[in-house]
């Protein structure tokens, strides 16, 4: 099978809205692109095709790229999702890559934080719950990953969906704390103010720069669908 990235990343930016929501309804009716791509990542990868051991930025793209394609084939099959609060939704599922068969949270666990030490991918693994961040619409490149990766952040931050300043604190989304270890053994970020300052517009930017009090959030499992099937395309 021919690489089918092209195909997939053209249908990812019509389906994908400008706050990372998805149109569920639109890409099930045109799954084509979706599923070639990940039949392709099933068989395709560093190991079935023997990439440099490293060429770490090309497989963090192929890894974001994919998981985030399985995310969404997840939700069009209607995979059961996890009921488990405070867990991804797909966070134990079992899928075919590269010629295996993984398990989402150790394969990001493994092969994407362990191997890579890239802690800001965490804003690149959206799980079909508004807790997560929001979907890219467009798929990760080896030749700008660092910058995508830093971009992610910024839209999440953005989003309203990371953080929230109450006034007498903030209160964060739980879809980051299980990487504030690698905040601050990568990044020197002790606290999660500090992990998303950089990435922060003002005046918001400079209160996470101060006291921080912080709280996490309830998980929000609620489906990162658009409201309907028109969206704003503007970037």
């Amino acid at each position: 099978m021919a690489d089918p990235s092209v195909a997939w990343s053209q249908r990812l930016r019509e389906v994908v809205s400008a706050e990372g929501l998805v149109d569920y309804a639109a890409l099930r009716g045109d799954p084509a692109a979706l599923r070639d791509f990940v039949g392709w990542a099933a068989e395709h990868g560093p190991e079935t095709e023997r990439w440099r051991g490293t060429d770490d930025n090309r497989r963090l793209a192929f890894s974001l790229n994919a998981l985030t394609a399985v995310t969404l084939w997840s939700v069009l099959e209607g995979v059961p999702r996890d009921p488990a609060a405070g867990r991804p939704p797909f966070a134990r599922l079992r899928f075919a890559l590269d010629g295996d068969v993984v398990r989402y949270d150790r394969f990001v666990a493994h092969q994407v934080l362990a191997r890579i030490e890239e802690p800001l991918a965490v804003a690149a693994l959206p799980c079909a719950a508004l807790s997560c961040p929001p979907v890219s619409d467009r798929l990760f490149e080896k030749k700008d990953i660092d910058d995508a990766l830093a971009l992610r952040m910024r839209r999440w931050v953005a989003s309203g969906r990371l953080v929230t300043d109450t006034g007498a604190g903030f209160t964060f989304s739980p879809a980051l704390r299980p990487w504030l270890a690698a905040f601050a053994r990568y990044d020197a970020a002790e606290t999660p103010c500090a992990a998303v300052a950089p990435y922060a517009l003002q005046p918001l930017r400079a209160r996470l720069e101060g006291p921080c009090t912080y709280a996490w959030g309830p998980w929000d499992g609620t489906l990162d669908a658009v409201a309907n099937g028109a969206h704003d395309r503007e970037r």
